[in-house]
């Protein structure tokens, strides 16, 4: 199983505070995929092992860079990154990729997913296949776990995700609390 991240950033920012306290320029970008390999390595190794993961794409791109990206690197698992700064160009963006990959399962996490409370996300978002609302560490890799096991997703061994049913009604999975 191959996976890829997309923060889908404007710009990758420097701090002139950092810079002036430290004398070099900092960078912050995007984390997320690495706080979900990171724990998917430790508590699951091996399921990691039978995942390949590419350079998460911090920068925003343009759609046909995004579907030859995907399609150079045979990914299996878009998975995006959805905040207050992004989510709308995001989702317009996946929307319209959609149908140009159309095996690549598209994951939607972060804290502008609204899943757990939107009942007509999947309606809404048709193009997304996943989502996941609240700490997505233990929920990725349980959800991880199923793909590579081949086992089907059942909402209450599953935690803080959701996925449609046949009429793109969301299943969702109970939130759990996961200290950080």
């Amino acid at each position: 199983m191959k996976i890829l991240f997309y923060h889908h950033n404007i710009k990758i920012e420097t701090h002139s505070t950092l810079e002036r306290a430290n004398g070099r320029p900092s960078v912050f970008i995007g984390l997320a995929g690495l706080y979900l390999k990171t724990y998917l390595d430790i508590k699951k190794p091996n399921i990691a092992k039978q995942v390949e993961w590419h350079h998460s794409q911090q920068l925003r791109i343009d759609d046909d860079e995004l579907v030859s990206l995907i399609k150079k690197e045979k990914v299996d698992l878009l998975c995006t990154t959805h905040y207050i700064w992004n989510y709308k160009a995001l989702l317009d963006q996946l929307k319209r990729i959609r149908s140009r990959v159309p095996d690549v399962k598209f994951l939607a996490g972060g804290p502008s997913v609204d899943v757990n409370i939107n009942d007509s996300y999947f309606k809404d978002y048709n193009f997304i296949d996943y989502a996941f609302y609240g700490a997505g560490e233990k929920s990725f890799a349980e959800f991880v776990e199923k793909l590579v096991n081949k086992e089907p997703l059942i909402s209450s061994e599953m935690t803080n995700m959701a996925w449609p049913d046949e009429h793109r009604n969301a299943i969702v999975a109970d939130f759990e609390y996961v200290p950080q």
